[in-house]
């Protein structure tokens, strides 16, 4: 609270005419760092063309959120020590909920034509909540260790990329279906039925 109020140019108790206590100041700061986030957002994910690639989609939307949390570093690791970034349902716009938005509008993509294939839906929550634990994980350990240890900003990209794409094909291989991440989302076949779910990888 010191080191806030110093930056603000504020006394603590100026600070507290705003804000009810300590956890409203860090809802704040949860809220703010997640309009961050749904503006990153807005500038990949919300204005990405169904006819790119879907690996390349992936790619520009995890690229944006590095680049952002590189930018912000200690407001990042805040929140995951304070656990901001469990998802609370709160609907107050945290950063938990704007992640979680912004990975099922993607999701969504992949619910649908498994609606089309009259296929088990029931796993893509599960996929999501997995691709945000594991590179939440991720990501907060490059922070605090990796950039340290010289792990360049490309390699935690291709990182968040490829094991990202791991949960989503074991997820699809889980319900019967393959995707072919070289693909567009218009394409119907970037999602077919497997035949043989040993050979399911691409």
């Amino acid at each position: 609270m010191e080191d806030i109020a110093t930056e603000a140019n504020a006394s603590k108790p100026k600070l507290y005419r705003h804000f009810k206590d300590r956890a409203d100041l860090h809802g704040a700061i949860a809220h703010k760092f997640g309009s961050l986030i749904w503006a990153s957002a807005e500038r990949t994910v919300l204005q990405a063309k169904t006819s790119t690639p879907i690996i390349v989609f992936l790619r520009e939307a995890i690229e944006e959120y590095v680049v952002l949390v590189d930018k912000y570093p200690s407001v990042f690791t805040f929140l995951i020590q304070n656990q901001l970034f469990q998802f609370s349902g709160s609907g107050r716009g945290g950063a938990a909920e704007e992640l979680r938005t912004i990975s099922m509008i993607i999701a969504e993509q992949f619910e649908r034509r498994l609606e089309d294939l009259k296929m088990d839906t029931s796993t893509v929550q599960l996929a999501v909540s997995s691709i945000l634990g594991s590179g939440l994980s991720a990501t907060g350990w490059w922070l605090e260790q990796g950039r340290e240890e010289g792990v360049a900003r490309a390699v935690i990209v291709d990182h968040l990329v490829e094991t990202t794409w791991a949960i989503i094909a074991g997820s699809a291989e889980l319900v019967g279906v393959s995707i072919d991440r070289r693909r567009v989302f218009d394409d119907p076949d970037f999602m077919i039925r497997c035949v043989d779910l040993s050979d399911y990888r691409r």
